[in-house]
């Protein structure tokens, strides 16, 4: 009887598979599994002991628990950490391989003999030599003569492709880097060759390494070389009927205002005076922020106007939003940190007006880009107060 009514169950359960979706996503439970009605199936969870001949099915359905074959675990452990290891060993090749082409001593030789990616060895060795650690290298005049003797050949090919300009411009500025005499004579020379207006940017470069070598040396090492401070003030004249070139000229005029102000004399100062009027606005903050290095304060009246948060030529030359506020807070830096400076090295010199324009920089009535130089304007407030230390004034000071 109870077989009999075996059919119309299945039937049943057959018939609920099919209403919908969601009844094969409901889990049986053991209940569904086994009821009252099939005594030969096994109830799960009532604790109910199996039959002698449920146990022998269980038996019969579970494969015998055995240990793991030496295969099986080496497939498992050993083959993923073989792979893993080869990976490492490939990643350290690469590595080795990277790290020994970029050694300073195979990038010199590499670039005596030029190839294919000549300006990009160039440029690391470049960076390599900026490195502070690298103080033997810099100070290596057979590196450096080594160098200058491939920027003289590239000089005097001429090839004028961008490949062979920007390994010029990169050649320059390793030779900056080093701090021996001996480089300034091969840049003076690059400085002085233009045969096409292709080669400004070269000329530029040049300029930029004796700048980068100047920063380090003083006065009296630099003036040795007689050819030094003429060419500088030469290439701070030049100018083009082209207006092609107008802004290619700026910017060797801007570029040498800033060496000039590595060069503390008399001749380079009154260069820099008449650079304060320059059309090209970037010149004329340059010329500034050199002579209030100096401590010549004709570079005050152009301080201020830097230090201008609303001022117009300050951002002029740039064309977007974010370039405008990048250039205003590169400018108005540059001057608060010449302003102290220029106290720090005159203090004769009448500092109210400067005084008057850092005084906004302590408070919120600004671009909220320019808030981040109050500390900047503490420091220099200090300095033109005569204290460095000076604590920072309230917002109710006098200037």
């Amino acid at each position: 009887e109870s077989r009999s009514r075996g059919p119309p169950r299945i039937a049943k359960m057959n018939a609920d598979a099919n209403q919908g979706d969601e009844d094969f996503s409901r889990p049986l439970s053991p209940a569904g599994l086994g009821s009252s009605e099939y005594d030969e199936t096994p109830t799960f969870g009532t604790g109910a002991p199996a039959t002698d001949s449920h146990a022998r099915a269980a038996r019969d359905v579970l494969p015998p628990v055995e240990p793991p074959a030496a295969g099986f675990i080496m497939q498992l452990f050993l083959i993923p950490l073989l792979i893993v290891s080869i990976i490492v060993a490939i990643w350290f090749a690469f590595s080795w391989l990277a790290q020994s082409g970029n050694r300073p001593e195979e990038l010199i030789s590499q670039i005596q003999n030029p190839g294919h990616d000549d300006w990009q060895k160039a440029l690391t060795l470049a960076n390599i030599l900026r490195d502070p650690r690298n103080t033997e290298l810099r100070g290596n005049p057979t590196a450096a003569q080594s160098l200058a003797e491939v920027l003289k050949k590239q000089r005097e090919a001429g090839i004028l492709d961008e490949d062979h300009l920007l390994f010029r411009q990169f050649l320059c500025l390793c030779l900056g880097e080093f701090d021996v005499p001996e480089v300034l004579d091969p840049l003076i020379e690059t400085l002085k060759t233009e045969r096409s207006v292709a080669e400004v940017e070269v000329r530029r470069a040049a300029l930029q390494g004796i700048g980068r070598y100047a920063e380090r040396t003083d006065d009296a090492t630099l003036l040795s070389n007689s050819r030094l401070l003429p060419v500088i003030i030469e290439v701070a004249q030049e100018r083009s009927e082209d207006p092609a070139e107008t802004l290619l000229r700026g910017r060797m005029r801007s570029t040498a205002a800033f060496v000039l102000g590595m060069i503390d004399d008399p001749a380079s100062r009154d260069q820099l005076g008449v650079m304060l009027g320059d059309a090209y606005p970037d010149v004329r903050f340059n010329a500034a922020t050199a002579l209030a290095l100096q401590g010549d304060e004709r570079a005050i009246p152009m301080l201020v106007e830097m230090l201008d948060p609303e001022s117009a030529e300050v951002v002029d030359s740039e064309k977007r939003d974010d370039e405008k506020l990048a250039k205003r807070l590169a400018v108005a830096k540059a001057a608060l940190q010449a302003s102290s400076r220029l106290a720090e090295r005159n203090r004769d010199a009448d500092m109210s007006k400067l005084k008057t324009a850092i005084q906004p920089y302590l408070g919120s009535d600004i671009p909220k880009i320019l808030r981040s130089l109050k500390t900047d304007a503490v420091a220099a407030l200090g300095q033109i107060n005569g204290d460095a230390n000076d604590s920072e004034p309230s917002s109710g000071d006098s200037p």
